[in-house]
């Protein structure tokens, strides 16, 4: 909700795991009603919610999805982590560094205007 009051914020893209029970935009609004969310902020014109993966090509967008992509990010915000605090920082070195991971801060240093990459993961809690 923070980025879509932010007036500098041109555009916000939301990747969200295909479902054949709904379209990312129902999801997302189901997900605000539950927890009590605003639903009527994901009217915002800036925002694009997209169905995708996160380890395929291309996030498993079209070419035009993709090349619109790319080509006006800044900054990517991964939040699909699990946050345990009783686990030690060591702990999470294998996600860090993994291949997915890595994949994605090579397809954020791709975009147009995420030069240097700004990758961010956040994890939700268990």
């Amino acid at each position: 909700m923070y980025l879509l009051a932010e007036p500098r914020v041109a555009r916000i893209y939301t990747l969200n795991r295909p479902s054949a029970s709904a379209e990312p935009r129902a999801r997302e609004k189901a997900a605000f009603r539950e927890r009590g969310l605003p639903e009527d902020a994901l009217d915002d014109p800036r925002l694009v919610s997209l169905a995708g993966e996160v380890t395929p090509d291309k996030f498993g967008l079209d070419d035009m999805q993709y090349a619109e992509v790319l080509g006006t990010i800044t900054h990517v915000i991964h939040n699909a982590w699990t946050v345990n605090f009783n686990l030690a920082l060591q702990s999470f070195e294998d996600h860090i560094g993994s291949a997915p991971t890595r994949t994605r801060r090579r397809r954020c240093r791709r975009a147009a205007a995420c030069a240097p990459a700004r990758h961010v993961e956040r994890r939700s809690r268990e």
